[in-house]
């Protein structure tokens, strides 16, 4: 337990050194976590908390990344993962953020790095997205709960047109895409934060 608190205020100040001394003089805020979504909703949304960029490289790794695969991160937050996923060749980047507030902080922050035009963000309730068939890898952070994710998955498997993947991090809603088709093919650990990533391939 300690070690994981230890690790916890390791993290923290890492973050909060990089929001005070690298983001905020530019006008970025992507490390900072907001958990007031979790308060507003009892527990429904979960709010933000951004994956570590040597974590999310790694889950690069083991995708086969070219101009056919287009990725959304949903319930994409400030857009971190967003941030380093516009490094690599995907054919799309997009992400869904359902709080306006977290949505325009993010719009902010790729404006201000002056790359809007590389990503497409959306506020809106990922229950309601109608674009899940323009790609084919969705990444997730726990975003909400797993009655909302059920739904989200079923809005995905009904407008998909070929093969796609499904990215955990933190999986707690595992059971869930298991129960929509989701063999898994790949687990990663994320030492920075202790969460396991799955990665799961639905034919």
């Amino acid at each position: 337990m300690s070690e994981n608190i230890f690790k916890r205020f390791r993290r923290y100040a890492r973050y909060t050194f990089e929001y005070i001394f690298i983001e905020k003089p530019r006008g970025l805020d992507f490390s900072m976590r907001d958990t007031r979504l979790l308060s507003e909703t009892n527990g429904i949304m979960h709010g933000y908390s951004k994956t570590d960029s040597a974590h999310i490289k790694e889950i690069f790794s083991k995708l086969t990344i070219d101009n056919s695969v287009k990725i959304l991160d949903v319930g994409c937050g400030k857009g971190a993962f967003i941030r380093r996923a516009c490094k690599e060749k995907f054919g799309a980047v997009g992400g869904i953020e359902y709080d306006k507030q977290t949505f325009d902080i993010c719009k902010k922050n790729f404006e201000r790095l002056k790359m809007s035009d590389k990503i497409n963000i959306y506020n809106c309730d990922a229950r309601d997205f109608p674009h899940y068939g323009d790609y084919n890898v969705f990444y997730f952070f726990n975003p909400f709960d797993k009655e909302i994710m059920d739904k989200v998955m079923d809005k995905i498997i009904d407008s998909r047109k070929e093969k796609i993947y499904i990215i955990l991090h933190n999986p707690v809603a595992a059971d869930v895409i298991e129960a929509h088709g989701g063999k898994m093919t790949e687990r990663l650990y994320d030492k920075v934060k202790s969460y396991w990533t799955n990665i799961y391939e639905i034919a």
